[in-house]
C-alpha cells in the first residue's frame, strides 16, 4: 500500500519546522535515507537519535562524491538532524545526487521543490511551473528506476498541474532521457 505523496509532504513540512526530530519521527525520515554499504554506520547512529554522529559518517562520503551520502546529507539538512535545518543545503545536496541518477535523491528532491507550492508557502509563487515541471521529471527519472514511490508522488503532483505544465514536462523529460549524462547537470 502506498503512502499518498501529499501525506508525506505534509509530514515532511511538519517536522522541518519542528525544532530538530522527536523520537516518533525518526522512523518516517529515516525511509528517506539510503542505508547499504557504507551508509549503514551512518544509518544506524540516525536510527538512534544520533544525527551529529551520522553527520560524521555522511559528510566525508557526500565530499569525496558519494552520492548515496549526498541524498543523506539532504535530508538531514531538510530535517534539521544533526545541522542546521537549511533548505538551501538540502536542495543543494539533493541535487548533486539527483544529477548521479540516484532515485531516492530525485524523489526528494522533487518533494521538496514542489511541496512549498503545494503547501501555499513558497517563497517564490512565481516558480510554481518551473518547480512542478522539474518536480514531475525528477518523479518520472526516479520512477523509471522502479522506485515505487516516485510514481505516486507523480500521480499525486498531477493533480496540481495544468495541461500545459504536464504535456511542457513531457517535452523537458523527452529531451533530457534522449541526452547525455553530462548535457544536464
Amino acid at each position: 500500500m502506498r503512502v499518498a505523496t501529499l501525506v508525506v509532504v505534509l509530514l515532511a513540512a511538519a517536522i522541518s519546522a519542528a525544532a530538530g526530530l522527536k523520537d516518533s519521527e525518526i522512523p518516517l525520515v529515516y525511509g528517506f535515507l539510503i542505508c547499504d554499504g557504507p551508509m549503514e554506520p551512518g544509518c544506524k547512529q540516525f536510527a538512534a537519535g544520533e544525527f551529529a554522529a551520522a553527520v560524521r559518517v555522511f559528510q566525508p562520503l557526500a565530499d569525496r562524491g558519494d552520492a548515496r551520502a549526498q541524498n543523506n546529507l539532504g535530508v538531514l539538512y531538510e530535517s534539521g538532524a544533526g545541522v542546521q535545518e537549511s533548505k538551501a543545503e538540502a536542495l543543494r545536496w539533493y541535487r548533486r545526487s539527483a544529477n548521479a541518477r540516484v532515485p531516492l535523491a530525485q524523489h526528494n528532491l522533487a518533494v521538496l521543490i514542489a511541496a512549498d507550492h503545494i503547501l501555499g508557502t513558497a517563497e517564490n509563487p512565481s516558480n510554481r511551473k518551473a518547480d512542478f515541471i522539474e518536480a514531475y521529471v525528477l518523479f518520472t527519472l526516479a520512477a523509471s528506476q522502479d522506485l515505487e514511490m516516485a510514481s505516486g508522488g507523480r500521480s499525486d503532483l498531477v493533480q496540481y498541474m495544468t495541461a500545459e505544465e504536464i504535456e511542457r514536462a513531457e517535452a523537458e523529460l523527452k529531451k533530457r532521457t534522449s541526452s547525455k549524462p553530462s548535457d544536464h547537470r
